[in-house]
């Protein structure tokens, strides 16, 4: 048995950085010695994959998804490097190694990983249906249309108390230093948790008909409770599903429409969502530190996949120029026809171990695409080019199948994330996937937006920055 607190994971991407120094970078402290071995080995693993780099996300909305399609995109994923993959499973003690497939690496190379796949066994989990029906009983009977925010803590209590049950032990610890220690992965994935059997049609009708089963949102809303506080945005009319209460208050329904399919949104599908961060325009005390996925059913087709790329190695795989011009130079963001409405930001900020991004997809707004974001030639131009890295390296990883059972969590200081398109039938079997904002606590400080236990909060922007 091996303890999870080690260097031991599941699926793991690894990142490497060269033990040797060299002269570094005036402004941006890069390493020039490991830049040109990042380039080489870029360009060794990259040359199945050379066309995806060359395009530019800020162009037409069609330069990109008109010309990568998902198929394409994982095609292009199995050529290129091995990367390390190791596969573990879960007893209530610790975990196993059961399978690895491991990436050839230099004497003078560490090692950093940044994903972490977790596996539990059926048996690990076999009695909370039981506990969770025994729980159900105590719960407030309008829990799906209720306004009254401590009937939810209720449920949410539970719920908590569910998820730190039958989790095991070294999952649970994962889970409470996921934000926090920078030792962590910034993407994590736990598979194999029980959800109701009986789930309607994948159909903005099969939400309302959802109400009462409950076994996702307490996996969810526990897992969120035990990494921090879940909250959610106050929605816009035309985004509320049922009653606009209960569990819409804090959990968002991510499924196709038919109306939006060609939307860069949680509701589209025909095009891919690209990378970005949520929210990163939002205030400190409404900060979204962390984004929690839960699957209730997968794309049958095994196509539409969510999309994820670590900052870290985001970062090592720019020139020194663009790091340069990118921590230097702001960028202007517009969300809106007045001056209030927009962000201006570097997108490149924080340490050389632990970069930040502020990367959007600015196909979501309706404005045009030279309206969306603004700056110099030269930081424009940057900017398309890390988005293309970031794209680079989703297509290297290869997405994460956010199936039945599974909860995908991302650390936004750390990882962006996006999705591919795929074909939805409409016929009550396409993906559905459940989604909540976790924060650390700052909504309920003595100048928090919104009082304990309330969780629905207005969205504040910050007009600088953090």
């Amino acid at each position: 048995m091996v303890s999870l607190c080690s260097d031991v994971i599941i699926r793991g991407i690894s990142l490497h950085s060269s033990g040797s120094t060299s002269s570094s970078h005036p402004a941006a402290g890069v390493s020039l010695g490991r830049f040109q071995r990042i380039q080489q080995l870029r360009s060794e693993r990259c040359r199945a994959s050379s066309f995806v780099r060359g395009l530019s996300v800020l162009g037409s909305s069609s330069s990109y998804s008109s010309l990568i399609t998902s198929a394409q995109l994982f095609a292009t994923s199995a050529k290129l490097r091995k990367i390390r993959r190791e596969k573990i499973s879960c007893s209530a003690m610790g975990i196993q190694v059961v399978e690895r497939d491991q990436e050839i690496q230099s004497e003078s190379e560490t090692q950093r990983s940044w994903f972490l796949d977790i596996s539990i066994p059926p048996e690990t989990v076999a009695g909370f249906k039981e506990d969770y029906e025994a729980e159900a009983k105590t719960w407030a009977p309008d829990l799906g249309t209720t306004m009254d925010f401590y009937r939810l803590e209720e449920f949410i209590a539970s719920a908590h108390m569910l998820a730190r049950k039958w989790l095991p032990r070294d999952v649970v610890r994962k889970l409470e230093t996921f934000y926090h220690d920078p030792r962590q992965p910034s993407v994590m994935v736990i598979r194999g948790l029980p959800i109701d059997e009986d789930m309607p049609p994948t159909t903005y009708d099969g939400v309302k008909t959802k109400v009462g089963k409950y076994m996702s949102e307490a996996w969810l809303l526990g897992i969120g409770r035990i990494v921090g506080q879940p909250f959610n945005f106050k929605l816009p009319p035309q985004m509320v599903t049922a009653a606009g209460g209960g569990m819409e208050l804090i959990v968002r329904e991510i499924l196709p429409r038919r109306e939006k399919e060609q939307n860069a949104s949680n509701y589209g599908s025909s095009v891919i969502l690209e990378m970005h961060r949520d929210f990163f325009t939002c205030a400190p005390e409404c900060a979204v530190d962390v984004l929690i996925f839960m699957g209730l059913r997968g794309d049958p087709r095994k196509i539409g996949k969510t999309l994820v790329a670590d900052y870290y190695e985001i970062y090592n795989r720019l020139s020194p120029d663009d790091i340069q011009i990118l921590r230097e130079q702001s960028l202007t963001w517009q969300f809106g026809p007045t001056a209030e409405s927009g962000f201006t930001h570097p997108v490149i900020f924080g340490t050389e171990e632990n970069p930040e991004f502020y990367i959007f997809e600015e196909e979501v707004l309706s404005s045009p695409v030279e309206d969306r974001v603004k700056g110099s030639a030269e930081a424009m131009a940057a900017y398309r080019r890390l988005k293309d890295v970031a794209r680079e390296v989703a297509v290297e990883h290869g997405g994460v199948d956010v199936e039945r059972g599974v909860v995908l969590l991302l650390n936004q200081r750390r990882v962006s994330h996006g999705r591919t398109s795929f074909e939805a039938k409409y016929d009550g079997n396409d993906r559905w996937v459940q989604k909540i904002l976790v924060n650390q606590g700052q909504i309920w400080q003595p100048y928090g937006p919104v009082p304990w236990p309330e969780r629905h909060i207005t969205y504040r922007t910050v007009k600088h920055g953090p």
